[in-house]
């Protein structure tokens, strides 16, 4: 009796242990992480702003930190910058200090259990522009020292003119100067021998007067300044013999004064001037002696004065001012080695003031000069050995000034001024020893100063300027050293070729 009583007790202990022991189990709940949500951003000014966050739900386990978090960069975490807005769920409030002005942020709430840390929905916002500061008067750093300081009082305008202008090599780095925004007059870097780029200039984007960036034996990037649209004078980019392109300038569209782009040494391109669409005076491309082609002016309508695309012995062709249309006075092609083609100045018609080229060997046409109607000073094609056609000149009725064609070794005619009908000025044809004749003048009839035809050692045909004579011709008249030299009665009398 006494085992089966035993045997009864243990099953009893057994079974009462099994089923207190599965009890826990049977009522535990997982733990999730918590669910919440970011909320707005606001009141922000340049350094600080509110946010803050609702956590809904703590995921079954007690919030132990809550607040948000926020970066330059998205999906930020408490690894980043973050506020601590105490424990549990509910709504909660947050104030952002220490933020930079005119800078974009991320930020997202979090809520941290026992499980780990959950985040809301990203925000995304921009703090305010510090508040202007102006320095009055003109303003000159030659010592790495004087930019660090003006850089540390973080002047945001200079009402007058602005230079870095170094002594010697003492100036490495303008990234003290990132805040300056505005330069009301001229904005110099000039003979800065270590300075290789013009980073810590990025927030520069107002210029009322000229910019000039000459004589920086080190630098070899611009892209700082691109954020400048317009600039009220000039701009200058001479003798920085490091320099390859003018990126950085991608959002230029206007220039008051001139452009000069002079003595580049390794210059291969001007592809970041292509948003330029006019210049108030000149456009000056001199002496690069690597740069190959003017490309990045191809938006370039309207140039105020002068052209002068001059001593560029590795260009080849002008197609990058195919949509120019007008130019205010002179424009000069001269001595470039190997320019083969003018043909983009195909849009011009009127050039209010001279067409100079000269000293241009490879070049064998006047191709692009196509719908030039009128000049109106002078012309003079000078010293072009391979130029043998002038028939681009075949819409041009009148010159206001007067017409030199010297030098032209390779010239058989001058085909191509068959339109011309008066020249205000002189005339002079000289040294152009393939002429054979002058029929391309046949219809010029005025001419008003001198004429002079002189030294071309074929020429045996004037007739071409016999309708001229015999308007009455009442300038000074100079034919002389040409194969054949006939008098003005001579030339009225018929007697125009051998």
């Amino acid at each position: 009796m006494k085992p089966i009583i035993l045997t009864f007790l243990i099953a009893f202990t057994f079974f009462s242990c099994s089923k207190d022991s599965s009890d826990p189990i049977e009522n535990e709940t997982p733990v999730a992480l918590p669910t919440l949500t970011t909320l707005t951003v606001s009141e922000i000014d340049g350094e600080t702003a509110s946010s803050g966050g609702n956590v809904t739900d703590d995921g079954g386990a007690t919030i132990t930190a809550r607040g948000v978090c926020w970066s330059t960069s998205a999906n930020p975490t408490i690894t980043d910058s973050k506020t601590s807005n105490g424990t549990g769920t509910g709504s909660f409030t947050s104030s952002l200090t220490n933020l930079s002005p005119n800078t974009e942020y991320h930020l997202r709430a979090y809520a941290t259990n026992s499980k780990g840390t959950a985040y809301g929905n990203e925000v995304i916002f921009t703090t305010e522009k510090a508040p202007s500061l102006v320095y009055e008067g003109d303003v000159y750093l030659s010592t790495q020292q004087q930019v660090n300081d003006f850089g540390d009082q973080g002047y945001t305008r200079f009402a007058g003119h602005f230079g870095i202008i170094a002594q010697e090599n003492s100036i490495y780095s303008l990234e003290p100067l990132k805040n300056l925004e505005t330069v009301d007059q001229n904005f110099y870097v000039r003979s800065v021998f270590t300075l290789t780029s013009l980073d810590g200039l990025e927030n520069l984007t107002n210029i009322g007067g000229s910019i000039e960036i000459q004589y920086n034996t080190d630098l070899a990037d611009l892209k700082a300044l691109q954020g400048i649209q317009e600039i009220g004078g000039y701009l200058s980019i001479a003798s920085n013999p490091k320099l390859k392109n003018l990126d950085g300038f991608e959002n230029l569209t206007t220039i008051g004064g001139y452009l000069a782009v002079d003595f580049n040494d390794i210059l291969e391109n001007i592809d970041g001037l292509s948003s330029l669409t006019s210049t108030g005076y000149g456009l000056y491309i001199i002496s690069n002696p690597l740069l190959q082609n003017i490309n990045g002016l191809s938006n370039l309508t309207t140039i105020g004065l002068n052209l002068t695309i001059y001593l560029n012995p590795s260009l080849t062709n002008l197609d990058g001012l195919s949509n120019l249309s007008t130019v205010g006075t002179l424009v000069r092609i001269s001595s470039n080695d190997i320019l083969t083609s003018i043909e983009g100045l195909n849009k011009l018609e009127i050039i209010n003031g001279g067409l100079l080229i000269f000293e241009n060997p490879l070049l064998t046409s006047l191709e692009g000069l196509n719908n030039v109607v009128q000049i109106d000073e002078q012309v003079m094609i000078n010293d072009n050995s391979s130029l043998s056609d002038l028939s681009g000149l075949n819409n041009l009725e009148q010159i206001i000034g007067s017409l030199v064609i010297s030098r032209n070794s390779a010239l058989t005619s001058v085909d191509g001024l068959e339109n011309i009908v008066r020249i205000e000025a002189g005339l002079k044809i000289d040294g152009n020893d393939s002429l054979a004749n002058l029929d391309g003048l046949s219809s010029l009839t005025t001419l008003n100063e001198s004429l002079t035809i002189d030294g071309n050692s074929t020429l045996t045909d004037l007739c071409g300027i016999k309708p001229m004579m015999d308007n009455d011709f009442p300038g000074i008249y100079s034919i002389q050293f040409n194969a054949f030299n006939p008098s003005p009665q001579d030339l009225i009398d018929g007697n125009c070729s051998q």
